[in-house]
């Protein structure tokens, strides 16, 4: 009687924290980040004048792809309620890569309840932009690697560097943290990393032979995380301050105490393993 009563006031809370964000959606429209425009753009300028510019520094170009085109055939009120889908879906994935407990557990809607009340990832997640989408491929490709169809998750893993550079840093520690001081585990390691790399990396290509691999691409295109820089010394600056504002990111959604105690136990397991 208590564990159906204990389930029923979760599932009435989740559902009521699915009616806020609901109506937070309604009124958000693209968002507040500005990266929203710059994707857009690249995608408006592609259709109308067959060229491509880059939203930011490289580009991202899967999410330039399908968030461009999602708001340009199907409107902004669909596509922000579908990127906040793919994000909810990306919180059961991670979930079930790490958990074999079945959907209905306890604990998996504590951790929905957990997530959908925690204001920084409601107001990060339900703007119109590439984070949620590469989270998705991330999520998705943790739990096909776990189930051990893993060139279906290495798949994913490339659309998601292709959606968003920077989160080849989750994959290539996911793969370190899978690996063992074993010959056969590190080959295989190695030959999932290059994979990876060449399916994700394959989505630049096009754009960095355009500009014949120029080493001075990044000054040419005079943009990183969507900011402008004009000197070498500004995008020095703008490394060092958007390495920081990511940090911050990831600790303000914890607290300070629990993201310090969660990166002891990670070490300690790592060290450990």
């Amino acid at each position: 009687m208590q564990y159906n009563t204990e389930k029923f006031s979760l599932n009435l809370l989740i559902f009521f924290l699915l009616l806020s964000v609901g109506f937070i959606l309604h009124f958000n429209f693209y968002g507040s980040d500005h990266d929203t425009y710059s994707i857009i753009n690249t995608f408006i300028v592609l259709i109308n004048e067959g060229r491509y510019v880059p939203s930011r520094t490289f580009g991202f170009p899967i999410s330039e792809l399908i968030i461009g085109s999602s708001v340009y055939f199907l409107g902004s009120y669909f596509t922000k309620y579908f990127i906040y889908f793919l994000f909810l879906m990306s919180l059961v994935f991670f979930y079930h890569s790490l958990n074999t407990e079945n959907r209905n557990s306890i604990n998996f809607k504590l951790f929905i309840a957990l997530i959908l009340s925690n204001s920084v990832l409601i107001f990060d997640n339900i703007n119109i932009t590439d984070y949620p989408l590469a989270l998705f491929f991330l999520s998705a490709g943790f739990f096909l690697y776990k189930n051990k169809k893993y060139y279906l998750a290495i798949i994913l893993f490339g659309l998601c560097i292709g959606a968003r550079l920077n989160f080849l840093i989750f994959i290539y520690l996911f793969y370190l943290f899978n690996t063992r001081l074993e010959i056969s585990s590190l080959i295989n390691s190695f030959k999932w990393v290059f994979l990876t790399s060449m399916i994700g990396g394959s989505f630049y290509i096009p754009y960095l032979i355009s500009h014949d691999f120029s080493i001075s691409l990044i000054s040419k295109t005079h943009t990183l995380g969507g900011l402008r820089f004009e000197t070498d010394e500004q995008l020095k600056f703008m490394l060092f301050e958007q390495s920081s504002r990511f940090a911050y990111k990831i600790i303000k959604i914890f607290g300070f105490l629990p993201f310090i105690i969660i990166f002891i136990s990670i070490f300690y397991f790592f060290i450990k393993n």
